[in-house]
């Protein structure tokens, strides 16, 4: 899809979103735009307008099966609302972004806890404990995060170049090391995707996408 009309599209419905929970015209309007700049910033390659648009279009995807649509919906746009390849705390501020945005339109507690709560499960992507497995829309949002591993191979080199783009810092050798790393330790998991409705036709795409990134790793033939 075009960006232009990705972000048209994001941007009103963000604001709507906004306009639901009961913010008046100035508050909607200035959290729209600075949405919008957030997700436009010149260091995202991968996490851009077109991440949350894919991850909107899973939501719309398995609404029948969600729980709490305004607070799944508010972690996607929420997530990466500060995102800084070079950080190491970007879920950490974002929620504190999303603290500041739940105070000023007065949002209930328990919405912002779940918020904040399922933005800050993105540092490790996982669920450590059984009740939080059970929090099936928990599970779902991480799994919305994550569909790109399971894309087709053409799609899912698009997203290796992006992110190895957002890493442009780092030198071809380190990226490869630790990129590589990070893949690995995802698939030694029990599960990539927490949800059934993932884990079925998902899970085993996945996989092979990322033996296939971390074979190229090894080989250093990533290149910016």
């Amino acid at each position: 899809m075009n960006p232009g009309l990705i972000q048209h599209q994001l941007e009103s419905r963000f604001a709507l979103l906004v306009k639901t929970l009961g913010a008046n015209e100035a508050t909607e309007k200035k959290w729209a735009n600075e949405f919008i700049a957030r997700y436009n910033e010149p260091q995202r390659h991968y996490h851009t307008l077109t991440h949350i648009h894919s991850m909107l279009q899973c939501l719309d995807q398995f609404r029948p099966v969600v729980k709490d649509e305004t607070a799944l919906t508010l972690a996607i746009f929420f997530h990466d609302w500060i995102y800084d390849p070079k950080s190491k705390d970007n879920e950490m501020e974002s929620v504190k972004c999303f603290k500041a945005f739940a105070s000023e339109i007065g949002l209930s507690e328990a919405i912002y806890s779940r918020v904040a709560g399922y933005i800050e499960r993105t540092i490790t992507h996982s669920l450590p404990t059984d009740v939080e497995r059970s929090d099936s829309d928990l599970c779902l949002f991480l799994d919305f995060d994550l569909e790109v591993l399971s894309r087709s191979e053409t799609a899912y080199e698009r997203y290796a170049e992006e992110i190895r783009a957002e890493y442009g810092h780092f030198e071809e050798a380190d990226y490869c090391a630790g990129r590589s790393r990070v893949l690995r330790s995802f698939l030694g998991r029990d599960r990539l995707y927490f949800s059934d409705e993932f884990y079925k036709s998902r899970e085993q795409k996945a996989r092979v996408n990322l033996e296939q990134e971390i074979s190229k790793l090894e080989a250093g033939s990533i290149s910016t």
